[in-house]
Parts: C-alpha cells; structure tokens; sequence
C-alpha cells in the first residue's frame, strides 16, 4: 500500500521500478540491444498503478502540458512509459525526475529564431526582453547542436538552400520567460509562442524590407532550462519561415545592430491599420526577393510598390503614383528625385511589357539592372515611411518637397 510520506513513496515506486527492469534485462539479456523488444504492457500497468495512486499524480491528473510542439495529456500510463526509459539513467534519478515533473506549474523557457541572411557580432536588445545574438554565443544544447552538425558549406558560397541545406545561421533571436506555464489551464502558453514567432517575423520582415533588401529565413524553437522535464523532447523540431516560394540566402549580411533596434522601433510606433498595410506591401516584396524568373521578380515588385504608394484610392494612373510619390516621400534633391522617379517608371515600363506580353525578359540583364535599381528604391521609400511615423498626407507632400535641395 503507497504510504502518505513522500520519501516512503517515492521508495516504494523505486522499488517497483527496478524489480520491473531487472526483470527485463533479465529476460533480454542475450538479445542485441537494438533488437530488444519494447517494455510489455504487463510491465508498464504495476508502474502505471502506482503512479495512479500517488496523491501528487492525482493533483494534475488529466493535465496537459507544453512539450515539444505540443501539449501532451499526464497520464499515469504516460508517466510510468517515461520512468521506466529514465530509471536506465538510475533509478532514484527517475523517481526524482518524475516527482519534479508532477510538482512544476511554471518553469523557465527559451524561445529562439535562428536567422540566416543578416549576421550580428554582439548581443543587443532589439525590443523590450527580445535579443539578437551571435550563433555562436548560444548555450550549448541540443538544437545548436543539430543547427551545427547539419550545417554544410554550400558550392555557391550560399547560406541556406532548403531546410535540408544550409550554413550556419548568422544571428539568433532570443527572448527569456522566466514562469512559462508547463502545466496548462489555458491557452497562455501557445499564446507566449505565437506571440514570439510573430514578433519574429515582424523583425525579418523590417529587415527585409527597409535595410537589406535581400530575403532572411528564420527557424524557430523553444526549449526549457531544465530540459529534462521536456517529455516530448525528441518531437520538439524546428518551425521554419520563409516566403511560398523557397529563396536563396546568398551571404550572411552584417548590420549595425543599433540600426535593426532604430527600424523595429519605426514601425511598432506606426499606427495598426497603417503598419498591417505596409506589413502587405512588405510580404509581396518578400516574395518578389524570391522570384528566380525576372518576368515574376519584375511583376511583384510593381505589386509591392501599388501596395505601398496607392492605398488613399484617389484617381490617377498607379505608375504615376508611384513614381512621383516614391521621389517626394524618399525625397533629397531635384536631381535625386528625378533619378528616383526615373528608376520607379523604367519598373512599371517593365511591368507593362511583362503584364502584356510585348517581351520575355529571360536572363535579360538590363531587366535585372532595372529590378535591382527598384528594388533599393523600395527599401529606401520603406525606411523613410517607417521614419515618417504616419500614413502619408499625399495632397500635401505631393506639393512640397521632404527635403529642400
């Protein structure tokens, strides 16, 4: 009979536990280690009745709780499948580890972003209990492991392929939470880890758009401190982020950090429905990043600069609002915005012909001359909106200049 003291209980599990696997290493003795048979139901149920009986069990009887990528249900049959895979590491070391298991309501968590396309050499706070940090300054656990033992050197000088191809990633985002609910009563869990990848993507997304210019690919995770109260460890697995369309990450590009902290500030001080807007106008930019035909690079491009320039509905042709629009929000001098002008129109001129057939741009390279001329003139117009602060009053920058020559 389980005895109400904790100690006297936890013996009397101990010695279930062990008679059960000295019983099976008994009966397996002779078998190959690989080939030994799993533990048999009638070896699990004496564990799992025992279990059942602890009145700590009974607490949190039924609960779920985060592990892995999801929420796995306590129950003493879970429990016993655990303790007896533990008690291989000793046996007072299981009983310990399932009692800690059964008491913990809160524990510490990591959640982490590793990024490939933007590289840092110092850990900065980027928002308020959000970091980026160099790969290299991580703790050792074993995601940074699985990140450096996959990574490979690509032939192209390349950083990321595919999720099965890729380099070391040139900074990681990370964020602490010292009470993550390990045992569920409500959604806050998921939410604190929806609320991560999203700030997550927020930050590649600014960086993609107003400061690079080339795309980022971000793998998340979480892990506990205590790793070994994560009982569904070995399904805990990266959840990648990049566009529909897969890109090619050529170079892990340094940034002033300070410089990633100043643009992520911008924009979360924009108003929602003005920064949801550009958040549009950014996705389709991402995408046309992505694009390996130049007709498809050239068509989102002009969709990301429609976004961006034409949401006030009033008449007028796109391609005028955006290539005037574009030089008096950038602004500079008159020279400076007629070249800005005259990079944005030899765009939609592009667009037009692709849009109506009249070319087939190939591997044209006076086409990719004129995507790329657009492509920084997008990542200027979206820093300066970001800097702006507000949706754009068009009637009247359109009659004064941002800035006086």
């Amino acid at each position: 009979m389980i005895q109400t003291d904790q100690a006297a209980r936890k013996q009397e599990l101990a010695s279930i536990i062990d008679g059960i696997v000295t019983a099976y290493e008994n009966r397996t003795a002779s078998t190959p280690l690989l080939l030994r048979p799993v533990i048999s139901e009638a070896e699990i149920s004496p564990v799992a009745a025992a279990i059942d009986a602890l009145p700590e069990y009974q607490a949190v009887n039924g609960r779920p709780i985060y592990s892995g990528t999801g929420a796995p249900v306590l129950t003493s049959e879970l429990l016993a499948r655990k303790a007896l895979g533990w008690a291989y590491g000793g046996v007072p070391q299981a009983i310990d580890l399932l009692f800690r298991v059964l008491s913990t309501e809160t524990t510490k968590a990591i959640q982490r972003a590793a990024v490939w396309g933007v590289a840092v050499n110092e850990d900065v706070e980027i928002l308020p209990g959000f970091r980026f940090v160099p790969f290299d300054n991580l703790p050792e656990t074993s995601f940074k492991e699985h990140i450096r033992n996959a990574a490979q050197e690509l032939a192209d000088g390349a950083v990321w392929w595919s999720r099965r191809q890729f380099a070391l990633p040139g900074a990681v985002l990370v964020k602490e939470i010292d009470k993550f609910p390990y045992l569920i009563n409500d959604d806050t869990a998921f939410n604190l880890v929806d609320e991560f990848r999203e700030t997550a993507r927020v930050i590649s997304r600014v960086i993609e758009s107003s400061i690079l210019g080339t795309s980022l690919v971000t793998a998340y995770w979480m892990e506990y401190e205590d790793s070994s109260i994560d009982l569904s460890r070995s399904e805990n697995f990266f959840i990648w982020d990049f566009a529909e369309v897969a890109p090619w990450v050529g170079n892990n590009t340094a940034i002033e950090i300070n410089r990633i902290a100043e643009q992520v500030a911008y924009f979360c001080r924009l108003e929602e429905a003005w920064r949801s807007h550009l958040s549009l106008a950014s996705e389709r930019f991402r995408l046309s990043l992505c694009r390996h035909d130049l007709s498809n690079r050239a068509l989102d491009l002009a969709i990301s600069f429609e976004i961006a320039l034409g949401r006030d509905g009033s008449g007028g042709a796109i391609s005028w609002k955006a290539t005037h629009r574009a030089a008096q929000m950038i602004g500079g001098s008159i020279s400076e915005r007629k070249e800005i002008r005259r990079k944005v129109k030899s765009l939609f001129d592009l667009r037009h012909k692709v849009a109506h057939g009249s070319i087939n741009i190939g591997k044209s390279s006076d086409a990719l001359s004129v995507i790329t001329e657009a492509t920084a003139v997008f990542v200027k117009l979206m820093g300066r909106y970001f800097r702006h602060g507000k949706e754009p009053d068009w009637d009247t920058i359109e009659l004064e200049p941002t800035c006086r020559e």
